[in-house]
């Protein structure tokens, strides 16, 4: 039985005072951990001891402990966060950013008609005097002889002179109301106080949420990772690298696949980051993220990455990351030990999203999420200042979220952040898009034939390259010689599936299927197989080999597709470059009627391509000037448009005017959906198995079952969404995927 002296936080038992403690504690070591100068750091770890003292004191009332000690079942909507800051006004001279902080570390601010959502402050609740606010005061003082004592140990945890001798009794909010007040009415937040102050307001409630998250999870930040101290550099570094760990500031680096752009953007990390300054590797793709993790891990500290977290912490931000992470530990366990995992991945998860790693591997979209104040967006003001961003892969983005990402990059870069752009085939004209969005930017970082380790690379020729009549229901078995390994890309995953059971029924297991609409569980044996394993005779796949998968298959065959797909579908075939050229045959016309491509930038990268071929075996620097070409001044008509309104976003242009401290926006809608983001539906036929596995207490296990398919292949599917919010789709899955 709790003593009735003893104010508790949590329904398991811990206190308030306990409670706070930890929270002070995970705040020593965050604000320790940001790339601030002594005097910053102690003004901020003053406001936000303030905030954590201050945040659960309305839990003492009476009615509230009642409900963590199970004697009723709720607090009839009342808000403890609500009495605290009525209690805490009456503590003279506490700063509105903290009171604000204390007010919203729970919900949003109250609706103002126009947007109206859950998790808003219940507006009735906030009037002085109102019934409401007497009867929460009533139940303080019901347990008023408790609240005195925890006051007492609060008091001193704040430190000398912080707060008063006796407990506040409460008084009327004393917050300017224009702070409760959203859009941009003459009378609210965003008219009424400036940008810097509505910041510092939305960066320390960041910090409160984070360090009460933490706390109550009780969890610790990782050990900052400082790049200096480690040995990032390949053990004989080619010239490109070096030369990519001596550039100071914003970086372009172009190199062939294969040839270490990963280890060149690790060093130039190393070269630019300041101390607790975080990076972020940023991919277009969930899966490409999944094998850095793996690669990053393993490759620091020589181990798998379930025994080297303590070495080199990596965490991953993307909408699967539990899931994810869950992959690189589990067995063949026992139930018991399966769901340990689990837990251990979704702290490791939670960890990555509340500023437990200094070096993440993110989703474009994860970057986004914040830049665009999504939900939990406050805690970037505190880790994009000073960071890294490293956009890997950057050809690979559609025009809108080049545009987004490249406002993002010119708004980090006036926080003092530094960003550097990989890809192995950048245009010319996306260089000078990105110098135009950074002028700052440091000569492109490329290998030269002058020094011979970059001359190496160069000097590759992997590929011979030929137009193919028909389409891929014009090849036949003989196309697919025996004892050798072929791979056939298709634009769309319904070809892909009709080829591949085509000619399963001649060559049975000798041909295999992948693409991006099997469930995770599946995909993931497919992918490890054909990586770990010997290559199947055929692989019939789609775009989803275009990024992240180390395969290497002996020729090609690929529906035309613009020129930057069409050479990643290539360096899947002779990937290395140490045995003879491979053919590469680009089908005439693709099968499907629908074009996935801007048909025009198709047909420009296919003829480019065959008359490539037509002198010979095809090497790096030949591809670069064909891509080039290609795209010859840059997106044109509609992809310019849609670049343009990526680029000018008035959110990341006008950042400050369009803050709001203690709200945040539904980006999904204008962001997601229109870069083409996936969404995960569950295949009704699949429904009883996930149930099971969520009742047993697998519930990574059980979003194993969940598929992606595109934004806007969503409403088509006529989903039932299920009371946990799972869109449940009546499409057949079967060893083919799901078919839409």
């Amino acid at each position: 039985m709790t003593p009735a002296f003893v104010v508790l936080a949590k329904s398991d038992g811990e206190s308030l005072v306990d409670h706070v403690r930890q929270c002070l504690e995970v705040a020593d070591q965050i604000v320790e951990a940001l790339p601030l100068g002594e005097g910053e750091k102690a003004s901020l770890a003053k406001d936000l001891y303030l905030a954590l003292v201050l945040h659960d004191l309305g839990k003492a009332a009476e009615g509230f402990q009642a409900v963590l000690r199970a004697e009723r079942p709720s607090w009839d909507g009342l808000r403890h966060e609500v009495l605290s800051t009525f209690l805490a006004s009456s503590i003279p001279s506490i700063p509105a950013r903290v009171l604000l902080a204390v007010l919203t570390h729970h919900r949003t601010l109250p609706s103002d008609g126009v947007v109206v959502e859950a998790g808003q402050l219940p507006s009735e609740q906030l009037t002085w005097n109102g019934p409401l606010v007497r009867r929460m005061l009533a139940e303080l003082s019901a347990n008023s002889e408790a609240f005195q004592a925890c006051w007492q140990v609060l008091r001193d945890l704040a430190g000398a002179g912080s707060l008063p001798d006796q407990a506040p009794a409460g008084t009327d909010i004393a917050l300017d109301r224009r702070w409760l007040i959203r859009g941009k009415s003459p009378g609210s937040q965003r008219r009424t106080f400036d940008a810097a102050s509505r910041i510092a307001a939305a960066r320390l409630r960041g910090l409160t949420i984070t360090c009460d998250h933490l706390a109550s999870a009780h969890l610790r930040p990782k050990v900052p990772v400082f790049l200096a101290d480690w040995s990032v550099a390949p053990i004989h570094p080619r010239g490109f690298q070096e030369q990519a760990g001596n550039t100071s500031g914003h970086s372009i680096i172009r190199a062939p696949t294969g040839s270490g752009k990963t280890e060149a953007a690790l060093m130039w990390a190393r070269a630019n980051q300041i101390r607790n300054a975080r990076v972020y590797y940023v991919l277009p793709h969930t899966a490409s993220i999944d094998a850095m993790v793996r690669r990053l891990s393993e490759h620091r500290a020589g181990c798998s990455y379930a025994s080297c977290r303590s070495h080199f912490p990596v965490g991953t931000l993307h909408a699967r990351a539990a899931s994810s992470l869950y992959s690189l530990y589990q067995g063949n366990d026992d139930l018991c030990r399966r769901i340990h995992q689990q837990n251990v991945a979704r702290q490791l998860k939670d960890l990555a999203r509340e500023m437990g790693f200094t070096f993440r591997v993110s989703t474009p979209h994860q970057i986004l999420r914040h830049a665009l104040r999504g939900r939990g967006w406050e805690i970037m003001l505190s880790e994009f200042p000073s960071a890294l961003f490293v956009f890997d892969e950057v050809h690979a983005y559609e025009p809108r979220m080049v545009g987004l990402l490249l406002a993002t990059a010119r708004l980090v870069d006036s926080w003092g952040a530094r960003c550097a752009f990989l890809s192995a085939t950048l245009p010319a004209f996306l260089e000078r898009l990105i110098r135009e969005a950074l002028p700052a930017a440091q000569p492109t970082v490329v290998p030269t034939m002058s020094n011979p380790s970059d001359a190496e690379i160069l000097g590759r020729r992997r590929h011979r390259i030929g137009l193919r009549a028909g389409t891929v229901a014009d090849l036949t078995e003989n196309d697919f010689p025996d004892g050798s390994s072929t791979l056939v890309v298709c634009n769309h995953v319904r070809t892909a599936q009709e080829t591949y059971e085509r000619f399963r029924g001649q060559m049975g297991s000798q041909v295999d299927l992948l693409h991006g609409r099997f469930d995770r569980a599946d995909r993931k044996i497919k992918e490890r197989a054909i990586t770990a394993g010997k290559l199947p005779r055929v692989l019939f796949a789609t775009q989803v080999v275009e990024v992240s998968l180390d395969i290497d298959f002996d020729r090609l065959f690929t529906e035309p597709a613009p020129i930057d797909a069409l050479i990643q579908r290539m360096g899947r075939v002779n990937r290395a470059g140490k045995r003879e050229p491979a053919n590469v045959e680009i089908l005439e016309r693709q099968e499907a009627a629908h074009e996935l491509y801007q048909e025009e930038l198709s047909r420009r990268s296919v003829a480019e391509m065959i008359e490539l071929g037509r002198h010979g075996a095809v090497g790096e620097q030949d591809l670069i000037a064909s891509a080039d070409r290609v795209y010859g001044a840059g997106y044109e008509g509609s992809a310019r448009g849609e670049f343009l309104l990526g680029l000018n976003h008035p959110g990341l242009v006008d950042f400050g005017n369009h803050v709001t401290a203690g709200v945040h926006e539904r980006w999904i809608e204008s962001v997601l959906e229109s870069t083409d983001g996936t969404v995960d539906v569950l295949p009704a036929s699949k429904e009883p198995e996930f149930r099971r596995l969520q009742g047993d207490g697998l519930w990574l296990d059980a979003n194993e079952l969940l598929v992606p398919v595109r934004w806007v292949s969503l409403r088509r599917l006529m989903p039932r969404r299920a009371e946990d919010g799972v869109y449940v789709v009546e499409r057949d899955y079967d060893d083919l995927g799901l078919h839409l």
